[in-house]
């Protein structure tokens, strides 16, 4: 929905509005768009069986899915109209103030409301039946004048739900990217293990988990300072996306902490893999003179989903970071698989 009155012509409709604070007068039912060609007798009828709706700053007057019963005339105030987001937040399609109406959409084809509208201020509105509406809808040349507006909006709408659809694409992007080695962070990692467990359940797949941490990283910021800090996670995560197969996935899970995750990927080809990337990264001869072999290096922690032994879908994560301590523990630049206590 679109605001389709000018500032002029909207403030010849708030002075109207003054005159007749309790209702609309029949002169500014004229003003309205849809009414245009409607005969005086139909008007001052119409004008007459308006029913008023006072809704309080924040009321809902309708929600989405509502029976779609009446239009609503603004006859003080403002009201926005709302759509939900697949975000758990709301997109604004429409401002409305005096004079404008909202509502008509499922008036016409009886279905629920297709958005919320509510109050952004006191609203007195003016609240027209399903009946009344159809009945003006029959009188000469109304029709025409209803299907010109109703385009206009749907083509305004189209336009910002295009825009919007883009955008919210975008900030959704944003929020599961890390800003700074622009790898997934923790937020998709998490959405991305719910659904490899789901197919974990379903069908049985099963996928490998490594998660790998820079050596001596706080030293190194220490010496070199976080700037150089921040250049050296950028350079290792892009080692780390290089040296994945194409179908794996890495991972900023925090700090210089790194999760990769490798779909359809056995324990030992994990490992073979990890070494390789282990190795990537020692070549890139990142000094760091409080490392005792003078250059960057990773350790890393491998685990598997195994369906068969656990049904503890965090396990893998848990176990991974176990292996990873493993290895830090006996040396760092090296890789551990994890092993269940008690195994051979």
């Amino acid at each position: 929905m679109v605001d389709l009155t000018s500032n002029a012509h909207r403030s010849e409709t708030a002075s109207l509005i003054q005159a007749a604070p309790r209702r609309l007068s029949e002169q500014l039912l004229r003003n309205i768009p849809i009414f245009t060609s409607v005969p005086d007798s139909a008007i001052s009828k119409l004008a007459a069986s308006l029913e008023p709706h006072f809704a309080p700053a924040g009321a809902i007057v309708f929600s989405q899915g509502d029976a779609g019963d009446s239009l609503f005339i603004i006859e003080r105030g403002e009201v926005v109209i709302k759509l939900p987001d697949d975000e758990g937040g709301e997109t604004v399609l429409a401002r409305m103030g005096p004079g404008e109406f909202f509502g008509e959409l499922a008036l016409l084809d009886g279905q629920p409301r297709s958005a919320t509208a509510e109050a952004d201020s006191d609203a007195q509105l003016l609240k027209l039946s399903r009946g009344q509406f159809l009945d003006v809808l029959r009188q000469p040349q109304v029709l025409e004048s209803v299907l010109v507006v109703l385009s206009q909006r749907i083509r305004a709408a189209d336009t910002l739900v295009s825009v919007t659809g883009i955008d919210n694409r975008k900030l959704r992007e944003e929020a599961r990217t890390d800003a700074l080695t622009k790898l997934g962070n923790r937020r998709r990692l998490r959405e991305d293990l719910e659904t490899l467990n789901a197919r974990a359940l379903r069908y049985g797949y099963t996928y490998a988990l490594a998660m790998c941490d820079i050596d001596f990283f706080k030293r190194y910021n220490d010496r070199y300072g976080h700037t150089a800090g921040d250049e050296v996670l950028r350079q290792v995560s892009a080692t780390l996306a290089a040296e994945c197969r194409s179908g794996d996935a890495v991972y900023r899970y925090g700090g210089e902490e790194f999760v990769i995750v490798m779909p359809q990927q056995t324990i030992q080809g994990a490992s073979i893999g990890l070494e390789r990337i282990r190795s990537a990264v020692e070549n890139l001869v990142l000094e760091h003179a409080d490392s005792e072999i003078g250059v960057v290096t990773i350790s890393g922690g491998i685990a598997a989903l195994d369906m068969a032994t656990t049904d503890e879908l965090q396990a893998p994560l848990n176990e991974a970071d176990k292996a990873l301590y493993e290895a830090k523990r006996s040396g760092r630049n090296r890789v551990h698989v994890y092993a269940a206590a008690g195994a051979a």
